[in-house]
């Protein structure tokens, strides 16, 4: 398939895990993101082991004409896809996935992924993808940047911004 883009290849996974019946939530929310895709693509997605990932990722790849150059354990469930795909112009291009089930930090649970109560949905053209809610999307962008020490501007205004335009009267975490 030389029509792959890193666009297209997003929105083919988040059909290929709602044909599959997989609970999964983009956890990812860059500047304008999912048109131009630039970095990592946070998932959670629900898998009870390794195996089961690596195969799902895997049945999804030869699918799409896609090659695992690449797979990096991170804490203890989270998994980092490096994908290889042939482009429209015939060269190599990259995307990569990262993986979770829980968000944990040095081997301990900080956000439960649990469905209806984390999740909404958001829609982009003619699709539309399972996000964070805005509570949970600020725990965990001030929780991950600020464990990376990484808060930078964009994600500080985003912030602020949610905070502005929302009365978001508490953050249930746990």
């Amino acid at each position: 398939m030389n029509n792959n883009t890193k666009h297209i290849i997003f929105k083919n996974f988040i059909k290929y895990l709602y044909k599959k019946k997989i609970k999964y939530c983009v956890l990812t929310n860059a500047k304008n993101f999912p048109s131009q895709i630039i970095r990592d693509i946070d998932f959670y997605i629900n898998f009870s082991n390794k195996s089961e990932l690596i195969n799902l990722v895997n049945i999804f790849c030869n699918k799409n004409s896609l090659k695992i150059i690449n797979i990096l354990q991170h804490e203890v469930n989270s998994y980092f896809f490096c994908l290889s795909f042939i482009n429209s112009k015939n060269d190599i291009e990259f995307i990569q996935f990262d993986i979770c089930n829980n968000y944990i930090i040095d081997g301990q649970k900080i956000i439960k992924f649990d469905g209806e109560n984390t999740f909404t949905n958001k829609k982009y053209k003619n699709y539309q993808y399972l996000v964070l809610k805005e509570d949970i999307e600020i725990a965990y962008i001030l929780i991950k940047k600020i464990n990376k020490l990484q808060l930078d501007e964009y994600k500080f205004k985003y912030i602020f911004k949610i905070f502005k335009n929302k009365k978001i009267k508490e953050i249930k975490i746990l």
